[in-house]
């Protein structure tokens, strides 16, 4: 008789330490770290990316995540429903109000998890993933599908913009601090700790990621910062001298990045975030608006969410947008 196990993840894979610490520091008390392995038969087949943050059980601006290392789990019988316990279990034992699971579908069909989640009366949002796959990647096969009024202005960046990657090869802590404070120039304010700025330079120190910066007649005018987070390659932040945003200086850091992310070989896709087709605000429409512009795929992605101890009649609130 096949067995199947949850064990709290090893955080020396996947990232997952930094990746943990960082939130830690970002969210302080109101974050904890519930990420679980996955195995059968002794053996690891998958993880889950599962976080609390202040009384929801997701990760940020998203839901928990499944994430499988190989085929074996379709073989599984009522995999997917040990799972959706056992995430129901650490909600129910921590405290959580609610449960955020994302999943996507299966060739135009729910996958066993999330029929397990509509039986269990999750209600659901249909949200978009902003994607652009990593493996086999082309960067002239790639350039043609970017939005066609982006070109000029990433071809002026490549120009006029000079450029500094820094990553585990090139490391600079004075102009990742430099960063930081062009950072707080550009908000009027430090907007979290120095700790957590620490983290991020830990990521680049690891491989995971790098920080591209961007002069312009000798002062730097851009930032853009990509971490490899577990399986997906994410924008992580992007800083940018407001007078000179017109000329297309995120523009060209962007794609620069995502070109950068596929050499780098950590990971199968880069994740621009979820599009949403009833955002309200008109500042994060516009946010999203122009990192589709860069999208490979839109993948069509369901939020599933259950509210602890309510009837399941109440719907998804608008997904959050931010640069952490």
């Amino acid at each position: 008789m096949s067995d199947v196990t949850f064990e709290k993840i090893d955080n020396q894979i996947l990232n997952a330490k930094l990746s943990s610490d960082y939130y830690l520091e970002y969210y302080k008390k109101d974050f904890k770290d519930y990420s679980f392995a996955i195995n059968h038969d002794n053996e690891l087949i998958g993880y889950c990316i599962c976080y609390q943050i202040e009384r929801k059980l997701c990760i940020p601006f998203e839901g928990v995540k499944l994430n499988f290392i190989s085929d074996i789990w379709k073989t599984i019988h009522k995999l997917q429903n040990k799972i959706q316990a056992h995430l129901d279990a650490i909600a129910t034992q921590n405290g959580c109000s609610e449960v955020i699971v994302m999943d996507a579908l299966d060739q135009s069909k729910l996958t066993d998890l999330g029929q397990g989640l509509l039986n269990a009366n999750y209600n659901s949002r249909l949200v978009f993933e902003m994607t652009v796959g990593l493996k086999d990647f082309n960067e002239e096969v790639y350039y043609t599908k970017i939005r066609k009024s982006y070109k000029s202005l990433i071809n002026w960046g490549r120009r006029s913009l000079e450029v500094t990657i820094i990553d585990r090869q090139n490391l600079s802590f004075e102009r990742f601090i430099e960063f930081k404070k062009f950072h707080e120039k550009i908000s009027g304010r430090q907007t979290r700790s120095d700790e957590s700025w620490n983290i991020q330079y830990q990521m680049l120190e690891h491989g995971y990621g790098e920080l591209i910066l961007a002069d312009y007649e000798g002062v730097l005018v851009a930032g853009s910062l990509f971490i490899d987070q577990f399986e997906r390659t994410i924008y992580f932040t992007g800083v940018y001298e407001r007078e000179l945003f017109d000329y297309g200086i995120s523009h060209y850091l962007l794609y620069h990045g995502i070109c950068r992310s596929a050499a780098r070989g950590n990971t199968s896709y880069f994740s621009l975030g979820c599009y949403e087709t009833e955002i309200m605000d008109r500042k994060l429409y516009n946010i999203q608006f122009f990192k589709k512009g860069f999208a490979e795929n839109l993948a069509p992605t369901i939020l599933w969410r259950k509210v602890i101890g309510v009837e399941s009649d109440i719907t998804i609130p608008e997904l959050e947008q931010s640069n952490l």
